[in-house]
């Protein structure tokens, strides 16, 4: 494959994260994103109540289909 990178034999590549401001990836105790400069653990926490709310809004949206569903229409 063209354009990517191999680690070198019997060397493990770093394990990186995601960065939740600018998805770019980042060393793990990285307290500031050197791509967008956003707090690493504020944006972690924000991205998890994100998350949470939109699966959240997810099963609402199914249960309402499937009552839509089983009332015929």
């Amino acid at each position: 494959m063209t354009g990517q990178v191999s680690a070198p034999r019997g060397r493990v590549p770093p394990t990186l994260i995601l960065c939740r401001g600018c998805r770019q990836y980042i060393w793990p105790k990285t307290r500031a994103c050197p791509h967008c400069g956003g707090k690493v653990a504020t944006l972690a926490r924000t991205h998890r109540r994100d998350e949470a709310r939109q699966n959240r809004l997810i099963a609402r949206i199914e249960r309402l289909l499937s009552d839509i569903e089983r009332a015929g229409g």
